[in-house]
C-alpha cells in the first residue's frame, strides 16, 4: 500500500527523531541536538538531509558500523587551529564542536580553523556556517565522503560531490548562507528521485557504461557529472584535500563506495570536514563592517529580477523564507518518506508524527 503526502508539525517530527536516534543508544542530549539539524533541513525543503535519513542512520548506529555513544573531542590545538576526533559517530556533534573551537580561536586571532576526523555524514553545510553567522562571524566549511564522481577529463570515480558552505551575517537583510555540492546535483536528490519514481534531469549523470542518463538508479549506480566541468571538479579536488588530507582522514577511495542509499544504512566512513570562522571585528569596527555587508547585500536584493522571477534573493534566503512558512503551517512530506519513517516507526515501537493529510 503506497503511503499519502503528509504535512507534519516541526515539533512533532523533532520528537519522532528524538525517539529514534535514543532509541539507537545516542546520548539524550546528543540525540535532541542531531534531530532539531535533521528537522531543520526539513523545514528548509532540503530532505534529502532531513529525517528521510533516519532509517539509514538508525540501522548504522544499531548494527556496528558507527558509535552511537561517541563524544567528539579537541585533541590538539596550535595557534588558531584545532584538531577534532570525532570517534566515528555521526557528523553532526563533531562538527558542531568543530565549529565551536574555530569561532573560539577566531574571538583571539581574528580567523580560527578547526579540521576534524573520523566523522561521519554531517548533513548539510549549512547547519555549520549558520553556527558562524548566529555567532556574528563569516564561517566556511566543507567534507569529503564516499566517492561518486571523478576528477575532470577522467572516467573513474574517485572522490565525493564534496559540499561546501559560507555564511554571512548582516544587519537588517537576510543573512547568507550559501551551500553547493560540487555535482550538478547532490546524490541525495537522485536518491530520492529514485525513492520516488521520478526522473533526473540530463547532465546530472552517467550511468555504469558512462552514457548521460534521466533514470536515477543507473545515475546511482553510475558516476555524477560536476558543476560547470572543469570548475566544480576542481573545487572538488580542492575540498579533497581540506577536509581529507589536512585532517589525515580517509580520502578519495580509501573512503568505502557503500552509500546510504545503496545499502540502507550509514557505514563507517571516517571521513573529515574543515571549518573557518572570521571575526568581523578583525576587519573594523564590527557595526561598520555590517553596514557595509548590508549595503551589498540590499543593492543586490533591489536589483531588476530577469524574465520569469518576482526577484532577486541572496543564497539561503530561499531556505530562511520556507523555514518560516513551515514552522506554522507544518512540513509537507512525500508518501515515499512517509512510508519509509512509517515502516521504522512500527518497527521500533515508536508512535510515529503523522498530522493531517496533504
Amino acid at each position: 500500500m503506497t503511503s499519502a503526502d503528509q504535512i507534519i508539525p516541526a515539533g512533532d517530527l523533532r520528537r519522532f527523531a528524538i525517539s529514534v536516534l535514543s532509541h539507537a543508544k545516542m546520548p539524550t542530549d546528543v540525540a535532541a541536538r542531531t534531530a532539531g539539524y535533521l528537522v531543520d533541513a526539513d523545514l528548509q525543503g532540503i530532505h534529502t538531509h532531513g529525517t528521510d535519513l533516519l532509517p539509514s542512520y538508525h540501522t548504522g548506529l544499531t548494527n556496528g558500523s558507527l558509535d552511537p555513544a561517541a563524544r567528539p573531542e579537541v585533541i590538539h590545538s596550535h595557534g588558531a587551529v584545532s584538531i577534532v576526533d570525532g570517534h566515528n559517530g555521526l557528523g553532526y556533534e563533531t562538527s558542531r564542536i568543530a565549529m565551536d573551537a574555530a569561532l573560539e580561536a577566531a574571538r583571539t586571532h581574528g580567523v580560527g580553523v578547526a579540521s576534524a576526523k573520523n566523522s561521519n555524514h554531517f548533513g548539510i553545510a549549512g547547519h555549520w556556517t549558520r553556527q558562524a553567522v548566529d555567532a556574528g562571524m563569516i564561517g566556511f566549511t566543507t567534507t569529503n565522503g564516499p566517492p561518486v564522481t571523478g576528477p575532470w577529463g577522467g572516467r573513474e570515480t574517485l572522490f565525493s560531490n564534496n559540499p561546501l558552505s559560507w555564511g554571512i551575517p548582516t544587519i537588517d537583510q537576510p543573512s547568507i548562507i550559501f551551500d553547493i555540492a560540487c555535482t550538478s546535483a547532490a546524490r541525495g536528490k537522485i536518491r530520492l528521485a529514485a525513492q520516488n519514481g521520478e526522473e533526473i534531469p540530463l547532465g546530472w549523470a552517467l550511468d555504469a557504461d558512462g552514457l548521460p542518463t534521466t533514470d536515477p538508479g543507473a545515475a546511482l549506480n553510475g558516476l555524477l557529472l560536476p558543476f560547470g566541468g572543469h570548475k566544480g571538479s576542481g573545487l572538488a579536488v580542492v575540498d579533497e584535500i581540506l577536509a581529507g588530507a589536512l585532517s589525515g582522514s580517509r580520502t578519495l577511495t580509501d573512503v568505502p563506495a557503500v552509500t546510504m542509499s545503496s545499502q540502507g544504512f550509514h557505514p563507517a566512513w571516517l571521513i573529515g570536514h574543515f571549518f573557518m570562522a572570521f571575526d568581523l571585528a578583525a576587519f573594523g569596527p564590527r557595526e561598520e563592517v555590517l553596514k557595509r555587508i548590508d549595503a551589498v547585500v540590499e543593492r543586490i536584493r533591489n536589483s531588476a529580477p530577469a524574465p520569469g522571477f518576482d526577484r532577486v534573493m541572496v543564497p539561503g534566503e530561499g531556505g530562511a523564507n520556507r523555514m518560516q512558512d513551515r514552522l506554522t503551517g507544518g512540513i509537507p512530506m512525500s508518501g515515499a518518506s512517509v512510508g519509509k519513517l512509517d515502516e521504522l516507526a512500527a518497527r521500533l515501537g515508536i508512535d510515529p508524527p503523522w498530522g493531517e493529510t496533504a
